[in-house]
């Protein structure tokens, strides 16, 4: 006799917190640059967890097109080095981020194509001026160098015409 099937139940996936802030309903200009963000709780449906409310626009994180992030040096704190790279298009103002990834998580930034990427230990600012892509972030490193081969290492898009999409993730240990 052949084998009963097994019934089959349907995957149970787990709402995904969102942590990209956006920009607010009008969008951002240099008179409201300071006040134009709205954290994840704002800009998303259940409080940072559902689909992204009317009105808002989140930001969007690549690499451009036949570039490199074009990461520039912030300085050292401790074991982790600080670094701008570009990651966004411009027109996002001011966010106050500071975050970490809670105890026994990781955080990252991650190519949407291939799934690799690298862990980023503290994450200052989204965005910081309407005309920058800056997103302010720290790697575990003791120099510059090296803090920028571990990005360049998975994101350099040189050579490539089209965009390379990026998605930040916190992940549990």
């Amino acid at each position: 006799p052949e084998p009963t099937p097994s019934p089959t139940t349907a995957e149970v996936t787990e709402p995904v917190q969102k942590y990209v802030w956006c920009a607010k309903p009008g969008g951002c200009n240099s008179s409201n640059e300071s006040s134009c963000m709205a954290g994840p709780g704002e800009c998303y449906e259940d409080n940072g967890y559902g689909a992204l409310k009317s009105g808002y626009t989140p930001i969007e994180l690549y690499v451009p097109a036949n570039a490199t992030p074009n990461c520039r040096d912030r300085g050292q704190y401790g074991t982790e080095r600080e670094l701008t790279c570009n990651f966004h298009s411009t027109g996002f103002g001011r966010t106050r981020v500071n975050l970490r990834p809670p105890a026994g998580s990781t955080m990252g930034f991650y190519r949407e194509d291939t799934g690799l990427g690298f862990e980023a230990s503290f994450i200052r600012h989204w965005s910081w001026r309407l005309s920058q892509r800056y997103v302010f972030l720290r790697v575990r490193a003791s120099n510059f160098q090296q803090a920028r081969n571990i990005v360049y290492a998975n994101f350099n898009n040189s050579g490539n015409d089209e965009i390379l999409p990026v998605r930040f993730e916190m992940r549990s240990a």
